[in-house]
């Protein structure tokens, strides 16, 4: 039984590292004028796409939704706020949340 929890809160704490990773990867993509925020939300849904692959239905989708809302923080242009500037962001915060459940749902197995 705590072998079971612990293996799973190990999958949880991989996602969270992805993530992070992912993070610092888009901070340094900053620095590059050719590189704008769709590149980062190109590197968040590679990450839930790693994850779904290897660590399962629920971990993924944990992490589609970290990774939505840290791109949200750190890279849309009302930085530090979950505020959207104008209808096109939501919709692409929209699209990056759909894209990134469809992610999921199609590269895991639900019975995990």
């Amino acid at each position: 039984m705590i072998k079971q929890i612990f293996d799973r809160t190990k999958l949880y704490l991989i996602g969270v590292g992805l993530i992070i990773v992912a993070t610092l990867i888009g901070e340094l993509l900053k620095f590059f004028p050719y590189f704008d925020p769709t590149s980062t939300a190109m590197i968040y849904l590679l990450c839930i796409a790693i994850s779904a692959v290897y660590l399962g239905f629920w971990p993924s989708l944990m992490i589609c939704i970290l990774g939505v809302s840290a791109f949200d923080l750190l890279f849309v242009l009302t930085l530090y706020t979950f505020a959207v500037e104008n209808g096109q962001g939501a919709v692409n915060l929209l699209i990056m949340f759909v894209v990134g459940i469809a992610i999921v749902l199609l590269l895991t197995n639900r019975e995990s």
